[in-house]
């Protein structure tokens, strides 16, 4: 939409409807290169969370990274540094919108914090490479002599850097 924005006003001037603000409205137009470059990551993000390899570990992985990047993007906003968000970055009034910008990415780090509580992935850490010396203390004494088993199986030991994980 936004690489499209003569066109939509083109468009909706036909139309002759009122929105309660007007498209030609140059600090709207800012808000909407920050959301477009904002919903761009999450998408990928999105993409990246589906498929048949993925995994609680995996996706945890993947979100305790986002929470992070809302942390480092959120600092360099409030540095008026712009480069994590290209769209908005080439606007000469994103200064404009940075409460809103903050706003939206404090918001959105208090959702995925409340929607995607801490999981406790590091007892899970022998499951991503059982052959390391991880502890697994969340065993119980059979699963961690089976785990001892497989940890000391040759054939196991060679086949495991050769799958992946859900297939191992």
């Amino acid at each position: 939409m936004v690489h499209l924005k003569t066109q939509v006003v083109s468009f909706m001037e036909t139309k002759r409807k009122d929105f309660g603000f007007s498209l030609l409205d140059e600090g709207w137009w800012v808000k909407v290169l920050f959301l477009s470059d904002l919903f761009d990551k999450l998408n990928s993000l999105n993409s990246s969370l589906q498929g048949p390899s993925e995994n609680i570990i995996t996706a945890t992985s993947k979100l305790r990274s986002l929470d992070k990047k809302l942390t480092l993007w959120k600092t360099k906003v409030s540095k008026k540094v712009y480069d994590s968000f290209p769209a908005l970055n080439e606007s000469t009034r994103k200064q404009e919108i940075i409460p809103q910008i903050m706003n939206a990415l404090s918001g959105l780090q208090l959702a995925l914090q409340y929607y995607f509580p801490e999981f406790a992935v590091n007892n899970f850490r022998w499951v991503a490479n059982p052959f390391g010396s991880n502890e697994s203390s969340n065993l119980s004494a059979e699963e961690e002599e089976q785990l001892i088993d497989l940890r000391n199986n040759p054939f196991f030991q060679t086949l495991f850097p050769q799958k992946n994980l859900d297939e191992f």
